[in-house]
């Protein structure tokens, strides 16, 4: 993994009429800095990983539990290998806060939520193979405000 230029970006955000556009991605807003992006936000970011990817299903498939665990750790991996953590913009607590404002768990019930099988590379016994993998997305034409109830499961509320 690449390390950033931190001074170079910095320099560029501060010359930047507005800062804070600086470290967004293009189409979406991200973690808070525009080189970080292992994993997106939302399905308007375009990357291949999303938040919403990691985590478990109950029994049923229709609760998937996020893994906010698994969500910190990659993203403060990337943050360190990366060098991002350099960046006087950049706020570490700031991310924490977005992973930990990510819903608990999702109702997978077809109408705002759905679940689809992909296949990924993953060692087993040292050797790689390809795993079936189950994951979530959400069924959303147009961006919506999102509105955390009964222990942070999201829910689509339209926008006001």
């Amino acid at each position: 993994m690449k390390k950033v230029d931190v001074e170079k970006c910095y320099s560029e955000r501060c010359a930047k009429d507005n800062p804070e556009l600086h470290c967004c991605l293009e189409l979406c807003e991200g973690w808070g800095c525009r080189y970080l992006y292992s994993m997106g936000t939302w399905q308007n970011c375009l990357i291949n990983d999303y938040w919403y990817t990691h985590g478990k299903f109950n029994r049923l498939r229709t609760i998937f539990y996020i893994d906010k665990k698994e969500i910190t750790y990659l993203l403060l991996k990337e943050v360190e290998n990366k060098g991002i953590d350099k960046c006087p913009a950049f706020s570490t607590q700031h991310l924490l806060n977005l992973i930990e404002q990510l819903p608990d768990k999702v109702y997978v019930d077809g109408k705002k939520w759905t679940y689809y099988d992909y296949y990924d590379i993953k060692l087993i016994n040292g050797k790689p193979k390809k795993v079936k993998m189950t994951a979530v997305a959400p069924l959303f034409d147009d961006l919506y405000n999102f509105t955390d109830i009964d222990n942070k499961t999201m829910i689509r509320n339209p926008k006001k």
